[in-house]
């Protein structure tokens, strides 16, 4: 570009020179004669001039050009390593971020699942919470990088998210805690009605007994059901004789008399009705969670249709890619 510069330049300054030899010769102020000796010496004194440009500056231009392809070759370098590690790297570990979860093997019957975190119920206490949290990586430095660019280049989004991982776990602690409640209310209400409690394993209890498990699942979930069916589920089963004494809904409990069973019916009623507007809060505290949720889901995808269909470079860095950044600044200075 330079040397292109060069060269228009003396194409003017001689067509200048040219023009005004003419002109001095046409308005007589020096003879033709006198105006050829001119211009003869100026084309002499350009040419010398030009070779002498190629002589000493001609090496220098084209070490120039090879430093500007040197330089064109390293930014293709650094380019191609920060694509792999944007492609390789985050983009995956941004995908799967608030993805569904895959349950865990687990054995119990009831599950609350609020975005890609759950909750599982066992008895005695033992109930498990999968919290939220950022995706699992085979290399967990990558988690921890792709942290770092949602920190430092997307900070509305990462403080969105951690105040919903916040809450989401605090939701599920309270589930399980309402869980652990209702668990603790049916036992007192099998003990005073004098059944004995059975999960079904072990050898099943001859006398008067309860399946635990069972109705704290029912209990739970009654409102609901009876919101949409207008009856309580306990209502679906009749009491029906068994053997000695009388059962319903199966395993969900056993007695010689018919009237424990219906005292205990009539008790599982009114712990659903106390748990009635907890669940519904629970359930509107749910809903919110997930729209954020949504959010946040939307905004890490916008990320990643930047970089892939709009070219936007993910921003801020990390301690992978800064290394290259700085580089590729250097370049440009």
């Amino acid at each position: 570009m330079r040397r292109r510069s060069k060269i228009i330049i003396a194409i003017l300054g001689l067509l200048g020179f040219i023009t005004l030899t003419v002109l001095l010769a046409y308005c007589k102020v020096v003879s033709w004669n006198q105006a050829m000796s001119w211009l003869i010496g100026g084309l002499v004194i350009g040419v010398i001039l030009f070779f002498l440009d190629r002589l000493l500056f001609g090496g220098q231009s084209a070490r120039e050009k090879h430093k500007l392809e040197q330089k064109a070759a390293q930014r293709r370098k650094l380019e191609g390593y920060l694509n792999a590690h944007y492609e390789n790297d985050l983009l995956p570990v941004i995908k799967a971020w608030l993805q569904p979860l895959v349950p865990p093997i687990d054995d119990s019957r009831q599950e609350y699942s609020l975005l890609s975190a759950s909750a599982y119920y066992h008895p005695h206490g033992k109930s498990v919470i999968s919290e939220l949290s950022e995706p699992n990586h085979h290399r967990e430095n990558i988690v921890k990088e792709v942290i770092e660019h949602l920190r430092t280049g997307y900070p509305e989004v990462w403080g969105k998210w951690i105040s919903l991982k916040e809450a989401v776990n605090d939701h599920l602690g309270s589930v399980v805690q309402k869980w652990e409640k209702i668990e603790e209310d049916v036992k007192v209400i099998a003990e005073e009605q004098g059944l004995a409690g059975w999960d079904g394993k072990g050898t099943k209890p001859t006398t008067d007994y309860c399946s635990i498990n069972h109705l704290v699942e029912a209990t739970w979930n009654d409102p609901e059901y009876y919101r949409t069916q207008k009856r309580h589920s306990w209502d679906e089963y009749e009491i029906h004789p068994a053997g000695e004494g009388f059962q319903f809904g199966g395993t969900w409990a056993y007695s010689l008399r018919r009237e424990v069973l219906e005292e205990l019916k009539k008790r599982l009623t009114n712990e659903s009705n106390k748990i009635t507007e907890e669940k519904k809060n629970l359930e509107e505290e749910r809903s919110n969670l997930e729209s954020e949720g949504e959010v946040i889901k939307n905004s890490l995808k916008n990320i990643e249709e930047d970089y892939i269909r709009r070219h936007i470079e993910i921003r801020s860095s990390c301690p992978t890619c800064k290394k290259w950044l700085n580089e590729l600044t250097e370049l440009d200075a």
